[in-house]
């Protein structure tokens, strides 16, 4: 199932227009059936990845590895594509400039599978690939760990994560974050940083957290079979900066950072 495009889609809850349906009177017994559909198709994704996952853990024979490292060049973007494994980006006082610590744990039957991790072009880029015997299985789980130092005065310019089951969390200093996730919570907190322009996540089946500074953004968030609430932030449809969050099963919260 393909994401959502972000630009092809309303806000349910936040934006000042009706949807399609609405301008068009569709009755609520004609959008049942299709929701209902879409639950079911939902339901079985989560439950294709959920098996997939735990056949991958028996297949690995409880094999994990850890991996850490230091990168000391300098970067101004991150990008994480991993199929499967959560993704952590977090700072942490302790840390000097520019040093940044990557943890890597992977669990999986063949070595293949571990994440590799390059800096080029100031874009740090973690990547890892499925092994092919195990592709239907879930096998090759990474679970990433990226800790920078405080960035009180810095920001990062983008982080990209893809995956497809994990849970990701990033908290940092930060001008554009950028999430698609197939199942898995998602939770994005900008630190404090008036920089902040951009924060787009989808997933097909999880939660959504955003903290985000205070003030103005466009906001879109959206859920098909979830709860979606907005708090503490200004909807502001002709504002640059946005917010663009989906998910397809599971609640969407979008709040100013406390």
């Amino acid at each position: 199932m393909e994401h959502k495009k972000h630009n092809e889609r309303l806000s349910m809850t936040t934006s000042p227009n009706p949807s399609p349906a609405q301008q068009h009177g569709a009755p609520a017994s004609a959008r049942g059936p299709l929701r209902l559909v879409l639950l079911i198709v939902g339901l079985l994704i989560a439950l294709t990845a959920i098996g997939g996952a735990t056949l991958g853990g028996i297949f690995s024979f409880g094999v994990t590895t850890n991996h850490e490292s230091l990168v000391h060049e300098r970067f101004e973007r991150i990008v994480v594509d991993i199929p499967m494994g959560s993704v952590t980006i977090r700072e942490d006082a302790r840390l000097e400039y520019p040093s940044v610590r990557i943890e890597s744990e992977n669990q999986g039957f063949f070595p293949g599978s571990s994440a590799t991790t390059k800096t080029s072009n100031g874009v740090l880029q973690i990547t890892a690939e499925r092994p092919f015997p195990l592709a239907w299985t879930g096998g090759g789980e990474n679970n990433i760990t990226i800790t920078l130092p405080t960035r009180s005065g810095d920001v990062l310019e983008q982080v990209r994560v893809d995956n497809e089951v994990g849970d990701i969390r990033i908290e940092t200093h930060i001008d554009s974050v950028d999430v698609e996730s197939r199942v898995g919570d998602v939770r994005v907190s900008a630190l404090q940083s008036a920089a902040t322009s951009s924060i787009r996540v989808a997933t097909e089946i999880g939660s959504v957290s955003i903290e985000a500074v205070p003030g103005s953004y466009r906001i879109l968030a959206d859920s098909d079979f979830g709860k979606v609430s907005v708090s503490g932030l200004t909807n502001d449809p002709s504002e640059d900066r946005i917010i663009d969050v989906v998910s397809q099963i599971g609640d969407v919260s979008v709040r100013a950072e406390r």
